[in-house]
C-alpha cells in the first residue's frame, strides 16, 4: 500500500520515530493525538497494540508473552468457531481472533462489527494486564 501519512508530528517526532514500518492511517491518526503512554493505556484496539509491539523501535514482545496472548486469543475464537482448536500462531494471533469475530455473526448474540470492537477490546486489556507499558516515553 502506497500512501502518504498526515503530517502528524508528536513532540518533534514523525512515525519513524515510533514504528520500524509505517501504521495505518487509522492507527496513525489515533497514536498521533495522544502521547504514546495516553495511547496505550486507552486504546481499545488490542491489534494496534500488538503491532505496535511488534514493530516498534526498542522492544519485541517475548515468546512467552506472545504465546500466552495467541492462547488467550485461541480460548476465545474457539467460543465463535466450533472448529478453533488449532491455534494461531504468536505474531497472528490479534489478527485471527478480530477475523474470528468477524466470522461469528452466525454464532454471536452481536453483530459481526460489534463482535470484533469487543474482541479488539478484550485484547487490548489482556497486553496491558500481562505486558507494562514497554516503551519508556
Amino acid at each position: 500500500m502506497n500512501y502518504e501519512l498526515p503530517i502528524h508530528i508528536i513532540s518533534g517526532k514523525t512515525w519513524q520515530h515510533y514504528f520500524t514500518v509505517r501504521p495505518c492511517l487509522d492507527g496513525w491518526s489515533e497514536f498521533s493525538q495522544k502521547t504514546p503512554l495516553e495511547f496505550w493505556n486507552t486504546t481499545k484496539r488490542g491489534d494496534w497494540l500488538w503491532w505496535w509491539m511488534r514493530n516498534n523501535t526498542g522492544y519485541v514482545p517475548t515468546k512467552t508473552v506472545s504465546v500466552e496472548f495467541a492462547r488467550s486469543c485461541a480460548e476465545r475464537a474457539h467460543e465463535y468457531y466450533a472448529y478453533a482448536d488449532a491455534a494461531a500462531d504468536a505474531a497472528d494471533a490479534a489478527d485471527d481472533a478480530a477475523d474470528a469475530a468477524d466470522a461469528a455473526e452466525d454464532f454471536a448474540s452481536l453483530d459481526s462489527k460489534d463482535a470484533k470492537y469487543n474482541e479488539l477490546g478484550i485484547q487490548a486489556d489482556w497486553i496491558r494486564a500481562h505486558v507494562a507499558y514497554p516503551f519508556g516515553d
